[in-house]
């Protein structure tokens, strides 16, 4: 019995993380570019905008960047009344 229990639970508490996840707004950034839901764009706060609700961005960009345009780019981010931010550098 407890160990249906704990089985049922950990489905739970997966496909909640799973659902977390797809709500993410993914956002690119390398040297020539910056992309919004694999989507190219001059005005990053526009675009984030335009997608309406923003919990979670995910923020990938690339190790050779220009790290004072990295932080402009996640005060953007900030702007445009995201909850949460994350960063990964690739």
């Amino acid at each position: 019995m407890s160990k249906a229990l704990i089985i049922s639970s950990l489905l739970v508490f997966v496909t909640a993380c799973g659902a977390q996840y797809s709500k993410s707004i993914i956002v690119e950034f390398d040297s020539t570019s910056i992309k919004v839901k694999s989507k190219e764009t001059d005005d990053l706060l526009a675009s984030l905008n335009s997608l309406g609700q923003c919990e979670n961005v995910h923020l990938i960009v690339d190790k050779n960047s220009d790290h004072k345009k990295i932080v402009e780019i996640m005060a953007t981010i900030k702007q445009s009344k995201c909850e949460k931010v994350s960063i990964q550098s690739i």
